[in-house]
């Protein structure tokens, strides 16, 4: 209740997390192909049904503007509150959101993106953003040595073979959406994704055991 009331997108992105790992768990068992399918398929029709019984595309319209004043309103605070400091400033470029779920999507993989892996060495006016910058550049490469060395369609191979790992990284995702949505300031971000770490490093570390487990396998 008292995460809900301060933050209320963390009980979001942990219900999520929720209803992934249960749907999951509720699909694997069944090892016929075919009866597996046949639930999917069963639980998008309800989904869409659900949809258009509620008018869902109005109201994800609505949120999607709604989203928009928002980060409009972000944007313009940090605008507003660090022009007179540009030690502090972002060095990110506040991006123009298109007022659609289009234009949301469109932005994503960037603010997810900036989140998880900026700011650069470049970029670092301060001690701080530079040992922050340090960090991100641990987690891109880790991300990709694991790419390489899972051969990108093995990463997520693996990714779907264990609900944990799955559900891990999608919070993770989540969070950095937000984050990276929302969040201007390199120190901000430093600490706003202190959250989503601990997910994507479980994500990391588990997805580089099994690359190790196979390579042993294979010796």
């Amino acid at each position: 209740y008292a995460v809900t009331v301060i933050k209320s997108y963390i009980t979001i992105v942990l219900a999520i997390g929720l209803i992934t790992f249960i749907f999951y768990r509720f699909v694997t068992p069944f090892k016929n192909i075919l009866i597996r399918g046949f639930i999917i398929m069963l639980f998008i029709f309800a989904v869409v049904i659900a949809a258009f019984v509620t008018n869902f595309t109005d109201q994800l319209q609505l949120l999607a503007e709604e989203s928009k004043v928002q980060v409009d309103a972000f944007q313009r605070n940090y605008r507003t509150t660090q022009q007179d400091d540009e030690g502090s400033l972002a060095a990110l470029r506040t991006m123009e959101i298109d007022a659609t779920v289009g234009g949301l999507l469109k932005r994503s993989p960037i603010a997810v993106f900036n989140c998880l892996f900026r700011p650069y060495v470049w970029e670092s006016k301060k001690i701080f953003i530079l040992l922050s910058s340090l960090e991100s550049m641990f987690l891109l490469f880790c991300t990709l040595f694991l790419l390489l060395k899972l051969k990108f369609f093995g990463f997520f191979r693996e990714l779907f073979n264990n609900p944990f790992i799955l559900v891990s990284l999608i919070m993770a995702i989540l969070f950095a959406l937000i984050i990276g949505f929302t969040t201007y300031n390199f120190g901000t971000i430093a600490r706003y994704r202190i959250i989503l770490l601990p997910f994507y490093l479980f994500t990391l570390v588990n997805l580089y055991t099994e690359y190790k487990e196979k390579k042993k396998l294979a010796a």
